[in-house]
């Protein structure tokens, strides 16, 4: 797949001042940011689950709370407008490395101390990956004892709790909204990069984990659970988000 527009500038940065309302500001290689205010890494240590793609409405209501996210475009070099929040201008130090960033937020601007996360590899599989992706539709089929079989498919317009768009970066985050806006945010890491295996943060030990595959320029999620006699498979069907 041919690199998105912002794949050279992405990255994600940690703000380490003390007195910083956030702890970190993202910018997605396809033109979307996240913002993450004080406290939110707390919130996720502490926030395990089981499932991914069926998350509980609260979880991520309070989760947006923490959370901005939305588009940007480059202004000039290392300077960034940041829809819906303000501007944010990168400042490097003798070294070339970004020792510092400006948020000039309503007309207020203040600095801050930052430090660029580390990224993973540039191989292909990693690339593919790490970008923007709206889902097109969801498969979801299971049996489960008080309700018997079921087998739906229905897209993010059927259902206003629906996933609808998904993140991924070099930097391991890995970003869920929803189509009545509300979002989560965890980590990502290879588990098994040969089959596509991905393991979650935030999740209870041996869950979290989903398989990635791309076909046609689409990727393919899928998920599966079995406690007893329940079982439960999901597969997201998504496209790239240009």
């Amino acid at each position: 797949m041919t690199p998105p527009q912002y794949e050279s500038v992405s990255g994600k940065y940690e703000i380490t001042a003390s007195d910083s309302p956030y702890e970190s500001i993202e910018l997605g290689a396809s033109g979307d940011y996240i913002v993450t205010s004080k406290g939110y890494s707390s919130y996720i240590a502490s926030a395990k689950q089981t499932f991914i793609f069926k998350s509980a409405p609260a979880s991520r209501a309070t989760t947006s709370g923490n959370l901005t996210y939305g588009t940007y475009t480059q202004v000039s070099e290392g300077t960034f407008n940041l829809e819906g929040f303000g501007t944010i201008q990168l400042k490097a130090g003798d070294n070339g490395e970004i020792e510092s960033i400006a948020i000039s937020v309503d007309g207020a601007t203040t600095e801050y101390t930052t430090e660029k996360a580390e990224t993973m590899g540039d191989d292909n599989k990693t690339n593919s990956l790490c970008r923007t992706w709206r889902v097109v539709k969801t498969h979801d089929k299971g049996y489960d004892p008080y309700e018997g079989d079921y087998d739906i498919t229905f897209t993010p317009a059927d259902d206003p709790e629906s996933l609808a768009e998904i993140m991924f970066s070099k930097s391991g985050t890995f970003l869920q909204t929803y189509s009545d806006g509300d979002m989560e945010a965890f980590s990502w890491s290879w588990k098994d990069k040969g089959k596509g295996v991905i393991q979650a943060g935030g999740f209870v030990d041996g869950e979290g984990s989903f398989t990635v595959t791309f076909s046609d320029g689409k990727l393919y999620m899928h998920e599966s659970y079995k406690a007893g006699d329940s079982w439960e498979e999901i597969t997201v069907e998504l496209e790239e988000k240009k």
